[in-house]
């Protein structure tokens, strides 16, 4: 399953690796170009880093369940489905990579943050606040933060990927199976959190929050491994 996980990612990042310089780009521009200065460069710049940072922060939750999901879409999961790997390892290299690929966008974001705050108040005097954030940061809240996130992120990726492939397994002919997935997701994602706001209201505790994250992740995979390996046609 390493060998797989490794093979996945750097076929991710081979096809990504021409964005990710590009964003190196925008971000050494807007840290050098006088943004202030009205002018069409200057407004240019400022527009591409704050598309940049938007798009970057989205990507933090959507990117690795994108990636995630358009997997089963494509041809080579037809190959994928020849690799001497069971379907629930695969599923479960897929959620490890979904999480990397989130947390890969997270790092554009905290950079693009440490890019214009480097330009509003200079190099040394970034280090010194960033010092003084680590300084006074309780270590078990950051953990508690940490885990939330991690929790949050696989729980929302397995619920997407289990209604696309859900989609997947009873619609086989592909018509709409995005949008019908889509919509599924979202009901679900609604559903889920309407269901959570009752299970933690009144609860300050974020591992109460994370146990129920955990167990929706985990009857999600399931399920999700159960419908690739008896219902995709692919694997049948």
């Amino acid at each position: 399953m390493f060998n797989y996980l490794k093979w996945e990612l750097k076929d991710y990042l081979g096809t990504k690796y021409k964005w990710f310089i590009i964003i190196g780009i925008i971000y050494l521009l807007a840290l050098i170009v006088p943004l202030e200065n009205d002018d069409f460069f200057s407004g240019l710049i400022g527009l591409a880093y704050s598309i940049t940072l938007i798009c970057a922060l989205l990507g933090t939750y959507f990117a690795g369940t994108k990636h995630a999901v358009s997997t089963f879409s494509k041809k080579s999961f037809l190959l994928e489905s020849m690799i001497p790997i069971s379907a629930k390892k695969i599923l479960l290299a897929k959620y490890i990579l979904g999480i990397i690929i989130n947390f890969i966008y997270l790092i554009i974001f905290i950079l693009g943050l440490i890019t214009i705050l480097i330009k509003g108040v200079g190099l040394s005097n970034t280090f010194e606040f960033l010092r003084k954030i680590i300084e006074f940061t309780d270590p078990i809240k950051l953990f508690e933060g940490i885990c939330l996130l991690i929790c949050s992120s696989v729980s929302f990726l397995s619920v997407v990927v289990l209604c696309f492939v859900g989609v997947k397994a009873f619609n086989p002919s592909g018509k709409y199976d995005k949008i019908i997935g889509f919509v599924l997701a979202v009901f679900v994602l609604y559903t889920i959190g309407y269901i959570m706001s009752i299970v933690v209201s009144g609860s300050s505790s974020t591992y109460l929050t994370d146990l129920v994250y955990i167990i929706i992740s985990t009857i999600a995979f399931f399920v999700t491994s159960y419908l690739i390996e008896n219902k995709l046609e692919i694997y049948n």
